[in-house]
């Protein structure tokens, strides 16, 4: 499914979630700490660079920090918490598709049926990470 073939949804979920502008923002040494399950968003100055979600943020994020590109771009760490693991892989999808940060690439989806769907994006040229 491709999110430039679908606006409707895109448009859907830029209304129905909190901007992630408003979230409190952490420093990456402050955010390497963060050991809880959360949905997160990398910033890049005022750029949502990448959406993800994870048991433990402090581990992935030392994860995304391996990546020179994302080491180079990533200036802070915002989460969104107190989500069970099923609400954050949604949560998760949604902000993908409706901010489609710079270095998502992909996100897979569970189906009902136990199977995996893709959703691609296509490159983006110029435009800002954010919830509009």
């Amino acid at each position: 499914m491709e999110v430039e073939g679908n606006p409707e949804a895109a448009a859907f979920f830029k209304t129905a979630l909190p901007d992630p502008a408003v979230l409190p923002k952490y420093k990456l040494a402050e955010a390497r700490k963060l050991h809880a399950a959360a949905v997160y968003f990398l910033w890049s100055a005022d750029e949502v660079v990448y959406v993800g979600q994870s048991a433990d943020v402090g581990s992935r994020l030392t994860q995304h920090l391996k990546d020179p590109k994302k080491l180079e771009a990533v200036s802070g760490l915002s989460t969104l918490y107190e989500l069970g693991p099923q609400a954050r892989l949604i949560f998760e999808a949604m902000y993908t598709v409706a901010i489609r940060p710079r270095f998502n690439r992909a996100i897979l989806l569970r189906i009902a049926n136990g199977r995996l769907s893709e959703i691609r994006f296509p490159r983006r040229s110029g435009g800002k990470g954010k919830v509009e």
